[in-house]
Formats: structure tokens, sequence, C-alpha cells
């Protein structure tokens, strides 16, 4: 069996290390999100390489490997939550707040940091010797500042804390918008997360009673078909993202056709499952843009405006996507072009600007961005614009 795990172990590792380089490395539409999610895959390929070589007697000819993925592990439960909440919020910037969530990568590699320059080679030998010999040993080995199975302890705390405002970020959601978001992506990654941090959680109560355990047999080798079950899983993931190309070269969210299907009831009898948002949340948006204009300023984020609304951002783009149709950048940039058109009709002051300095007064980051939106909006450039209206 062991062996049958071992291969089952190198197919699984190879398999989502591609998947892991592909979001890694493959530049595209949700780069950051996508950066994310391969964060996490890379950890977990680490941990069950760690695995295998330790289940395949190898450890001590790469000694090296002992603990050097411990802060690699606190990746993990945060990735995955940033990469959900980027999928349901449709938006891949985040806010400065959100380095917070790798504090415990930072506290992890200072406490690693002891083991690895506070103990001699020979010391750190001795200790993986004992661990080849007997892997229970390792809840109470390679220990930094803090002992080894306090990192257990932590690891499950964090990955159920992390899990539970997950899943509370996709029920409200799923109840207060639909459109444009992925939903059986969505839900399949989630349910494999929970499934891993319950193997975790198996595993650090393994640990915690471990003398008890190893004296039946069966319980003491329980917690290897919970890491091969785990990879398993990660495969099924992996196989399913190597078909669906939205998914491993995007950020998750729906395509514009799948969205309008999503979005739309197939026929007059079927209701739609969309639930509309309510009716202040849009005259509360409208107004505050039309008083306001924060579109004028460059590089205005959804992030920016829900702050300045005082509306959780999951909240506005559902608004967007549900009530208006539109991603948050065809929005924000439908207001900048409504702001040109009334600026070239208002009078002859604008000529006195460059198509450059027009397209920055209106909020647009470059005059490129600015052709490129006018032209998706209105089908001619802003100067074949002007010169129609001279023409009437």
């Amino acid at each position: 069996m062991l062996y049958v795990n071992n291969w089952v172990l190198a197919a699984a590792l190879f398999l989502v290390s591609i998947v892991s380089f592909v979001l890694l490395f493959k530049e595209s539409n949700g780069f950051v999100p996508r950066k994310l999610l391969g964060i996490a895959f890379i950890a977990l390929v680490w941990y069950g390489l760690t695995y295998l070589i330790l289940n395949t007697g190898k450890l001590i000819e790469y000694p090296f490997i002992y603990r050097i993925g411990c802060p690699l592990y606190y990746l993990v439960p945060p990735c995955f939550y940033l990469y959900i909440r980027s999928s349901l919020h449709g938006t891949d910037r985040y806010r400065n707040r959100d380095l917070l969530h790798f504090i415990p990568i930072v506290l992890a590699l200072i406490d690693i940091s002891g083991y690895y320059f506070g103990m001699s080679a020979e010391a750190k030998m001795a200790e993986i010797v004992r661990v080849q010999k007997s892997p229970i040993l390792v809840f109470d080995t390679g220990a930094g500042f803090l002992s080894a199975i306090s990192h257990f302890y932590f690891r499950s705390i964090q990955s159920i804390i992390y899990l539970f405002f997950q899943w509370r970020l996709i029920i409200y959601a799923r109840k207060h918008f639909s459109a444009g978001i992925n939903w059986k992506w969505i839900l399949m990654l989630s349910l494999f997360e929970t499934f891993m941090y319950a193997g975790n959680l198996a595993m650090t109560v393994f640990g915690v009673f471990r003398e008890e355990m190893t004296l039946v047999p069966v319980l003491a080798r329980s917690f290897q078909f919970t890491i091969v079950l785990m990879m398993i899983s990660l495969v099924v993931i992996s196989y399913y993202m190597l078909f669906r190309p939205e998914l491993l070269y995007g950020t998750g969210f729906q395509t514009s056709k799948e969205t309008e299907s999503a979005s739309l009831p197939e026929s007059p009898s079927e209701p739609q499952v969309v639930v509309q948002p309510k009716t202040e949340y849009c005259e509360k948006l409208e107004a505050y843009l039309a008083e306001q204009k924060p579109f004028l300023r460059k590089r205005l984020t959804l992030s920016d405006l829900s702050a300045e609304l005082d509306l959780p951002s999951y909240i506005l783009s559902g608004l967007l996507n549900n009530h208006y149709r539109q991603n948050f950048n065809d929005f924000i940039n439908d207001y900048r072009i409504a702001y040109v058109k009334e600026r070239m009709r208002s009078g002859s002051e604008w000529k006195s600007l460059s198509m450059e300095g027009l397209a920055l007064e209106s909020g647009f980051s470059s005059r490129t961005a600015f052709y490129t939106a006018f032209k998706k909006r209105m089908n001619m450039s802003p100067g074949a614009y002007a010169a129609s209206l001279e023409g009437k």
C-alpha cells in the first residue's frame, strides 16, 4: 500500500506543480489572484514532497528539506481566502492592509531561524536520523524558538478562522448576488479546502494524543491516508482547471456570455434567481458620482469607492454586476466618457487641452486608455466625435 501511495503522491505532485507554475508565471487577466492560488498550490506541493521524501526513507539524503517548509504552510489559508474574495468581488486589486494576512509567515520565518542557526549541524542531523527511523517524532523535533507541535496548533487555528470567514463570505454573496460568479468552481475549491483543513486538524489531534494512538497500529498509520486523500483532491482540482482555460489563465470569473446566461432567465416561465440590489444603493452610488465625481481621479479602485460609499466591496461589486451589467472599470469609464462629452459640448475651452490633457483631466491614466475606452463606448475616436459636434 505504501508503494502505491508513493506513486500516487509522485503523480499528484507532478500534475499540481505544472498547474502551479502556469498560475504563477503565465501573465494574463487576473494575474494577482492567480498568483495567490499558485502560491497556495506550491506550498501544498512542498508539503506533499516533504512527506514523500520522509515516507520513502530519503530524508537523510536531503536533510535541508526538513522544517524549511514550515513558513510556507501558513501561506495556504490566506492565499485561498484572498483568491476566493477576489473571485466574488470581481476585482484583482488589493488593499495595503491585506498584507496583515501574511504576518504569521514572518513570525514562522523568525521561529525557524532558531532551528537553522541555533543548532549545530551534528545536532540537526541526529534529529533527522531519529525522525527517519520514527516519523512520529516530527511532532517533537525541529523546534526553533517554539516547539514543533505548536505550529500544528497555530496552523489548525488559522485554517479554522479563515475557513469560517470564507464560507461566511460565500453564503452572503450567494444570497445577495450571483451574476458573473463561477459558483461551481468557488464551491468545489472551498469544499476541497474544508476537507484539507479537516485533515490538518486530524493530524494535530493525532500529534496531541500520539503516545496513546501509537499503541493502535491502524490509528498510528491513519494520518498517512489523510495526506494521500488530500493530494488526490488536489489532483482533481488541478485536472479540472487544466480543461477550463478561464480558470487557469483567468481569475475564476465567468466570461461575458456566462454572465449573461447566469443573469437572465432562459424562458419567461423561469424566474430570475439573481437577488436584485436595493434601490437605495443605486441612488446612493449615482448621487455620489454626480456630486463628488470620484471618477475624475486616476486609478480609482472598487475598494476606494466602496470605502467612500461606506458599502462593503462585495455589495458594490454585486450592484455593478447585477443591476448595471458592467464590471467596475467599464462602469467608471462610462462616467469619464460622459464627462468628456459634456466638456466638448459645453464650449471651446476644452480645445486648449491636448487629447492627453483631456484624458488625464477626466481620470484616465493615459491617452491610450482614453482612446480605447472612448472608441469602445462610442464606436468612434474622440477626435471624430469632436468633429461631429462642429458639423452641427
